[in-house]
């Protein structure tokens, strides 16, 4: 009798986290990723902490699932999926070592994005209106930061409150933000 297996596509839901301890002395603790298959059903699929492909896994990525003879689940290494895992292992951090004071066992900070620059273009969906509508906030509220700036000026700068103009710019722009809030907060345009 030849065992029947089938193959199942899905999409991670739930990609690998939290380690699991292991049933079984001297085991490796476990991690699991939880799939959603075409058929709308949760799936998941238990591996070794050490389980590679398990870990690299990103939410929403789609896969082949493999149902053996015995309703056990595993991922089908494809392509797609090896190139996962090499980009993963080019990016996989020593063992013990702390890379930019990270120590393991710490997810590393996001590399800093780059500020956007607008373009003309990011505004071709706005109407003249709407544009003027909005250089007339933006203007306005240029109006009340050179006030807040000013006040502050007067208020803490020159009557020797604070020593430094760095310090009167923050105490500028908190009062700038704590205004903006009373006007919204009061409905008043």
């Amino acid at each position: 009798m030849s065992a029947k297996v089938k193959i199942v596509r899905a999409l991670v839901k739930f990609a690998a986290g939290k380690k699991f301890p292991s049933k079984y002395a001297g085991k490796p603790d476990r991690i699991n990723v939880v799939f959603l298959t075409d058929g709308g059903d949760d799936i998941t699929v238990w591996g070794d902490e050490d389980d590679e492909l398990l870990r690299c896994l990103p939410k929403g990525q789609a896969v082949q699932l493999l149902c053996d003879d015995k309703n056990q689940y595993s991922v089908v290494e494809t392509d797609e999926l090896e190139e996962i895992l090499a980009s993963h292992r080019q990016k996989a951090v020593v063992p013990n070592s702390v890379p930019n004071g990270v120590p393991d066992g710490f997810p590393a900070a996001p590399p800093p994005r780059a500020a956007k620059q607008l373009q003309v273009e990011d505004f071709r969906f706005w109407s003249q209106e709407e544009r003027a509508a909005i250089a007339q906030v933006v203007t306005q509220n240029a109006d009340l930061l050179a006030f807040c700036l000013k006040t502050s000026q007067d208020k803490f700068l020159k009557a020797g409150l604070v020593q430094e103009e760095e310090s009167m710019r923050t105490l500028a722009v908190t009062l700038f933000i704590e205004t903006v809030r009373q006007i919204r907060d009061r409905g008043a345009t």
